[in-house]
């Protein structure tokens, strides 16, 4: 299991050491960053989240690009002959 509380309302993450829910709640809002561009912990993975998404699905678009069959170039007739 990824993640789950135990009775003590601790958080267990495998691989990080337990933490209570209220330390890690208050561990999420503190700033990351200086000045006006500063954004809580909780903001700033949100947005690599979405950035990953985003990139995942560029990706996804070039690979159905790359599949699609190539259009030939066709000589029209144009009224000659």
């Amino acid at each position: 299991m990824p993640g789950a509380l135990d009775k003590n309302c601790q958080i267990d993450i495998q691989g990080h050491p337990r933490i209570f829910v209220t330390d890690f709640i208050k561990d999420m809002k503190t700033k990351v960053g200086f000045g006006k561009s500063a954004r809580t912990k909780h903001e700033k993975l949100r947005e690599n989240r979405i950035e990953k998404i985003k990139n995942y699905q560029a990706h996804l678009k070039n690979i159905a690009a790359s599949s699609k069959p190539k259009a030939r170039n066709r000589i029209t007739n144009r009224g000659y002959g």
